[in-house]
């Protein structure tokens, strides 16, 4: 299996905060199946300081690559980010300000976790129209698709694609989060499940008042309850099949299973039509 979405790298964001973190992370990565994974620390204003570009994302997977070969822990590290969605992304993009995954069409983006911003659909409209592929990160955490669950169908529709995250299938983030997660699965809207892991589980197993975390749940337990939900095959391309093409740099297929959902059109399919 490959996880295109976990926090990896030590010291640059809520990741591991060392390097002895980030090298048990590693060990679990490959305990349970996942030999591949894209560091995707946060690019947003919180991280800049420490990663300026998309070259300071490489030169810290180079050298997070090579101290877990010094491990003798058996995972490659590809570079990616989990970048911040705003109007100026294209331009960031452009600039080589923020990393793709792989280096290559990719580029995981996360929203707002609330409102849907005015200029969602012009950015991945701009991504789009720059060849670049838009990966939207978790979108069973957004209040506006809780509202709305078939606009991630019409964005799919038009090329984006989407991550849910593993823990969430699983229903470690609470009942809602798995119940919008499963639709998207179910209905052909996600097209990836990562992990979105920032600690191994050992250590976020307690937080500072000794309670139990509820949060962590490895690409394998996500595979699992995918496969209960539209069987293993299907399950398979979200967690091989479908990520291995994204580091290839290639397009996804879609399978939209949402026939009798009535459709709303958006700002871009009217934009699209005229």
């Amino acid at each position: 299996m490959l996880d295109l979405h976990i926090h990896l790298l030590p010291g640059v964001d809520d990741g591991p905060a060392d390097l002895d973190a980030a090298l048990a992370l590693a060990r679990e990565c490959c305990a349970t199946d996942t030999p591949l994974v894209a560091a995707t620390p946060h690019y947003d204003d919180w991280t800049r300081a420490l990663l300026p570009d998309a070259n300071a994302a490489r030169d810290r997977v180079a050298v997070l690559q090579g101290e877990i070969d010094r491990a003798g822990i058996p995972l490659r590290v590809l570079v990616g980010g989990e970048t911040f969605l705003s109007p100026e992304l294209p331009r960031l993009v452009r600039d080589g300000r923020v990393p793709t995954i792989a280096g290559g069409p990719w580029l995981l983006v996360e929203t707002p976790m609330q409102q849907k911003p005015l200029y969602l659909e012009q950015v991945f409209f701009e991504l789009l129209a720059m060849g670049v592929r838009p990966l939207l990160a978790h979108p069973e955490r957004y209040g506006w698709l809780h509202a709305d669950p078939h606009a991630l169908g019409e964005l799919v529709a038009r090329g984006v694609s989407a991550q849910v995250t593993a823990s969430s299938l699983t229903g470690a983030r609470g009942g809602r989060q798995r119940a919008l997660a499963e639709t998207f699965v179910r209905r052909g809207y996600a097209q990836i499940i990562a992990s979105d892991r920032h600690k191994a589980h050992k250590a976020s197993k307690a937080n500072t008042d000794g309670k139990a975390k509820a949060s962590v749940s490895t690409l394998q337990a996500g595979y699992e309850a995918a496969s209960a939900l539209v069987g293993p095959e299907r399950a398979r391309r979200l967690v091989e099949d479908n990520p291995r093409l994204i580091v290839a740099g290639e397009p996804l297929p879609t399978e939209l299973d949402d026939a009798d959902e009535p459709r709303r059109p958006s700002w871009l399919s009217r934009w699209l039509r005229r």
